[in-house]
């Protein structure tokens, strides 16, 4: 697996020795902590939607990759990716600075 473009960020395969390295990356830890934290978000119709789940996306064929930045004085992130037959189908943020 290459690293991927998409949307200005330059996604690389998330593999278990990146996880090792980085634990705020594992992409089930990401959704228990989101499901015991129990947030989600608001709709644009302000209602409260379910919290947005990598399980509830992923497919077993699908490819996990992660992006870390680009970081700068004010911004940046870090943050899981689904990928689906080359594409991205769904994107995790996982810390925002």
């Amino acid at each position: 697996m290459v690293p991927i473009q998409h949307e200005g960020l330059t996604l690389y395969p998330l593999t278990q020795y990146v996880i090792a390295k980085h634990p705020d990356l594992d992409p089930w830890r990401r959704d228990e902590l989101v499901r015991h934290r129990g947030r989600g978000w608001i709709n644009l119709d302000g209602k409260q939607e379910a919290p947005r789940l990598i399980r509830n996306v992923c497919l077993p064929t699908d490819s996990l990759y992660y992006w870390d930045g680009p970081w700068s004085a004010l911004s940046g992130s870090k943050g899981i990716a689904v990928v689906r037959d080359g594409r991205v189908v769904e994107m995790f943020t996982t810390w925002v600075s």
